[in-house]
């Protein structure tokens, strides 16, 4: 594209569209130091607090279908939240075999979180931005919530499933409406070279994954990681 088409494109764009665009950048700047170690995360995770807070800039989501393909349009994730209109989350389970089956690596909440402070949830998990893929998505979040970096062909994909509740937290209704894309992570995780995402886990542990599936189904006092989810999990080991 000549300088010409980029200057007609960009001047068709809105002022949100705009700024979206220049938070897109800044982002992927601070994405690239990360990754070469020229900011540690405490640096990257207060330089893009203090940039989203100078921006102004909301997460963008697509609105979706019941099948989970966009409808074209797309909604602030605070409306989502808000009014709970159906989009589209990521979900990465970290596995390993073991003499019993499976223990999964389950993240623990950080207090601050919007819904579920302080319980053990999926290993990674996260909304799908606008125009963003799925598997885009899940790489994405391993990276920055548990310092995993994974490749493509290292996250199988092992289904989809509803996400539909309203809850208070915090002194307010939270609507979550998702549908779900799942994926398994089977690498070996060595735990010193995990860099938690301090504004969103306080820990990870390892559990035995017939213990938690059997646990959630009486008691949610430790785990809020979805049932809907576990299953898809359950259901594609049980295949390998």
């Amino acid at each position: 594209m000549d300088q010409k088409m980029m200057t007609e494109v960009w001047d068709s764009l809105t002022y949100e569209q705009k700024n979206r665009e220049l938070f897109e950048r800044q982002k992927h700047s601070l994405d690239e130091f990360l990754e070469h170690g020229a900011i540690s995360t405490q640096q990257y995770e207060k330089s893009l607090h203090d940039l989203t807070e100078k921006m102004g800039t909301k997460e963008y989501l697509d609105i979706v279908d019941e099948s989970g393909y966009p409808t074209g349009e797309i909604i602030s994730r605070d409306v989502a939240h808000t009014e709970g209109i159906l989009h589209r989350t990521a979900h990465v389970w970290v596995v390993r075999k073991t003499d019993r089956g499976y223990d999964i690596l389950l993240q623990k909440r950080s207090e601050e979180k919007e819904s579920f402070p302080g319980l053990y949830d999926t290993s990674s998990a996260g909304h799908i931005s606008a125009g963003e893929e799925p598997l885009e998505s899940a790489l994405r979040e391993l990276k920055e919530e548990l310092g995993i970096t994974a490749v493509s062909d290292q996250l199988h994909y092992a289904g989809s499933f509803r996400i539909q509740y309203e809850k208070e937290f915090h002194g307010r209704m939270f609507r979550d409406n998702e549908v779900t894309w799942v994926y398994v992570y089977e690498k070996i995780v060595d735990f010193s070279t995990l860099k938690l995402q301090e504004s969103e886990v306080s820990e990870v542990r390892w559990f035995d994954l017939s213990e938690v599936w059997n646990e959630i189904r009486t008691d949610r006092s430790r785990f809020c990681v979805p049932t809907g989810g576990l299953n898809v999990l359950r259901e594609y080991l049980k295949k390998g």
